[in-house]
This record gives structure tokens, sequence and C-alpha cells, in this order.
């Protein structure tokens, strides 16, 4: 395990902020969504993983952070994580108790900030999301920008674009498939899926490979016959077991 909060509770005077909210975050890639409220950072996760979360575009809606394994291709599963929301002019108090949630984004790999482009004061919004990446430090963390809802815009409308730009809607799915291909590119750090063929008297390379890399199948036969998704520093060290 990586990171683990549990039981956060923040209370101003009579208010209730945050109740036992618990945040926990498997070893691997890491990647936050963020973005105001309403943005549709929820739909977007539910699209990637099928997590079932509530996408309502109600305030305060997703206050404890949902974490889910999303497969990018069949050599990369990171851990995607969805965070509450950002909202302007709200309460310096409930500011820094929101920032208690958000703290976990200086352990990302890659953030999604996640922009409501059918929204008229998209740039302000997102202007509060920025500032408040720059204050918990995360500022310098690898970021796509994702403008989701592309379905609610005239037709003809010009999308924003980039190198770190992806237009897409998570109700309808367009553009999903390029935003994987984006979180792939810069995620992957060139594992590739290889067999090894392990002499019986170096089996414990075969707990090595469960505790860094990603075992798919293990065959007892003459060898110890091993699947796996390798990095390239274990396949450097499983190379006299390499199948060409």
């Amino acid at each position: 395990m990586a990171i683990e909060f549990q039981h956060i509770s923040k209370r101003f005077a009579d208010t209730r902020a945050l109740e036992d909210v618990s945040l926990t975050f498997e070893e691997g890639k890491i990647y936050g969504l963020l973005g105001n409220n309403g943005a549709g950072k929820s739909t977007l996760l539910n699209h990637l993983t099928g997590a079932g979360i509530p996408a309502n575009n109600r305030l305060f809606d997703t206050l404890d952070t949902t974490s889910r394994l999303l497969t990018v291709s069949d050599t990369l599963d990171v851990v995607i994580s969805d965070t509450v929301g950002f909202i302007r002019k709200l309460p310096h108090q409930l500011v820094e108790a929101f920032k208690a949630t958000l703290e976990e984004l200086e352990y990302a790999d890659l953030l999604l900030h996640v922009i409501d482009v059918s929204n008229p004061e998209w740039q302000q919004q997102a202007a509060v999301v920025e500032n408040l990446i720059r204050e918990l430090g995360a500022g310098e963390l690898p970021r796509i920008d994702v403008f989701n809802k592309s379905d609610r815009l005239p037709a003809g409308e010009i999308m924003p674009h980039g190198q770190d730009i992806c237009s897409l809607s998570a109700k309808t799915g367009e553009g999903v498939d390029k935003l994987l291909e984006m979180i792939g590119e810069r995620l992957d750090s060139g594992s590739r899926r290889c067999v090894l063929h392990i002499p019986y008297d170096k089996g414990g390379l075969l707990d090595q490979l469960y505790r860094e890399a990603k075992v798919e199948n293990v065959e007892y036969g003459e060898t110890i016959a091993v699947t796996a998704v390798c990095t390239p520093k274990v396949l450097g060290q499983m190379a006299p077991f390499l199948v060409e």
C-alpha cells in the first residue's frame, strides 16, 4: 500500500465540513481527477472504470475521494482518483478543510484537470483550480486539461486544443479513447509482456516477479514458465531467462 489516510473529520462551530473521510491508494501509477464542482469528474471516472459513483452535479456530492483501478493498455494499469469539487467564493474555513482531502495530489504521477467547457464561466472556474494546485505544491506535476461536455457545445464551436489538452464528452464517450492514449503516453514506463523460463533452483525469482512485475500466468513443467508484464529494470535482471 502506498498511501492511506483514515477517518478524516473537520467541524467549524456548528458546521460539519468533513465527516469520516478515508483515502487509500495502492502501489502503482497514480493520477488524480480534479476540477470545479459540476465539471464532470465523477461522470468521467464512471465512464473510464465503471465506478458507479454518484454524478448528480450537486454541491459537495463527492467528499470522500474515490479511487479505482484503470487498465489503460495491456501493459499499463493505473489508479485513478476522483477528488472533491472546487468552488469559487467558498468560505476560507471550508477551503482549508477541503485542502486536507486534496493533499494526496502531491503523490500523483499525473493530474487530469476536468473543465466544463459548456459553462460560460469555465475560464474563471479553471483559474480557481490552477491557484489551488499551486497552493498545494502540485504545480510542477504533469497534467492534462480535459475539456468535458463537448456534446453540449453548438456545432462548429472551436474547442481548446494543444499538446496537453483533450476535449471529450464523458456522457457520450466521444474523445475518451484519445484521453486514454494521452495518459498512456505520459505514464508508460516502457513495460512489456514477456515469457520467462525460470529453473527450479532459481525459484526465488518468481517471488521477485510477484513483487516487482505483473504476473499473468505461471505453468510448471521442465522449468517454471512465467508470463508477466515487466519494467525495463526487471527485464534486465531476468534477461538470462527471457524467451525471445
